[in-house]
C-alpha cells in the first residue's frame, strides 16, 4: 500500500469506517489473546505447530458457532501464521 492509498482511505468517508471497524477488532483480538496467555491454563496445543492445524480449525470452527467472532479470527490468525511461516521458509 503506497501512500496515495492511505490518502484515498482517508478521502472515503466508508473506507475510514472500515479501517475503525478493523482497527476496533484487531484490539479486541489482541486483548483476548492477552488475557487467555495471561490468565487460563496452557493449552493443550501450540498455535506454531504446523501439526496442530486441524485442532486450531476445529476451535475456529467451534467459536464461529458459538457466535464468538473474535476468538473465531484468532484461530483464523493462527492458521494464517502458520501458513506464512511455511510460505516464508519456502
Amino acid at each position: 500500500m503506497g501512500k496515495g492509498d492511505v490518502k484515498k482511505i482517508f478521502e472515503n468517508k466508508e473506507l475510514r469506517e472500515l479501517d475503525k471497524l478493523v482497527d476496533a477488532f484487531a484490539e479486541a483480538m489482541k486483548s483476548k489473546l492477552i488475557s487467555a496467555f495471561y490468565v487460563e491454563p496452557p493449552h493443550d496445543y501450540c498455535w506454531r505447530n504446523p501439526e496442530n492445524k486441524n485442532k486450531l480449525l476445529a476451535r475456529l470452527i467451534a467459536n464461529a458457532s458459538d457466535g464468538d467472532m473474535v476468538d473465531a479470527a484468532n484461530y483464523a490468525a493462527f492458521l494464517w501464521g502458520i501458513d506464512k511461516e511455511a510460505k516464508d521458509g519456502e
